[in-house]
């Protein structure tokens, strides 16, 4: 499990960028909107290619209470294969990845940041994905904001920035290919706290 003193770093800029940004642009309520900065810079998806040749082993969920953990897992499975994000066990994978999440306080509401660090065969990490959203409302514990839906779009947000990032990798293919691609067998969430044999962010 990543250290705590790791997990300090790996949010902090994340972090600071939610606080900076407020609720801007955040009028509607009760659901989770984009971070209004733009620092954080999303990783557009290449046009036309899906990520499905590059199937992922989803090592860990960390950083949050078990109860939103097992809520996201829940979730990221669907939302990866909506967007053609093919998950697999660790045997079929090309790359790997574990989702950090953490939260915190911002006015009027709580910020989530998530992040995904992914990595090769060879455990050489290939990217860093940062992105945040940002719920409003009022509780003494910003995960207490985190409800059902709020765990939904999380998912679904975390998923599609995975998909973007790997459709600009060498395994990606054509959208017209992936009906032909042989369908990879499906792996079951991850167990929360899971040991990581991965080398820590830096």
């Amino acid at each position: 499990m990543i250290e705590f003193s790791v997990a300090r770093r790996v949010f902090g800029g994340i972090a600071m960028i939610v606080l900076a940004a407020g609720l801007a642009g955040c009028e509607q309520t009760g659901s989770l909107q984009p971070a209004a900065d733009a620092r954080i810079q999303r990783i557009a998806a290449r046009p036309g290619v899906s990520p499905a040749g590059a199937p992922v082993s989803l090592v860990s969920i960390e950083g949050a209470p078990s109860a939103v953990i097992q809520s996201v897992s829940q979730q990221i499975f669907g939302a990866a294969s909506a967007r053609e994000v093919i998950l697999v066990d660790a045997r079929q994978a090309k790359y790997f990845a574990k989702l950090y999440l953490a939260a915190y306080p911002v006015e009027g509401g709580a910020a989530i940041a998530f992040v995904w660090d992914v990595f090769d065969g060879q455990k050489r990490r290939q990217q860093r994905i940062e992105d945040a959203l940002v719920l409003k409302g009022s509780s003494a514990d910003p995960w207490g904001l985190v409800d059902q839906a709020a765990a939904t779009q999380i998912a679904a947000r975390s998923a599609e920035d995975l998909a973007a990032w790997l459709t600009n990798t060498p395994e990606a293919i054509a959208g017209s290919a992936v009906a032909r691609a042989a369908p990879a067998t499906p792996f079951p969430a991850p167990a929360q706290g899971r040991a990581l044999g991965y080398a820590p962010a830096n």
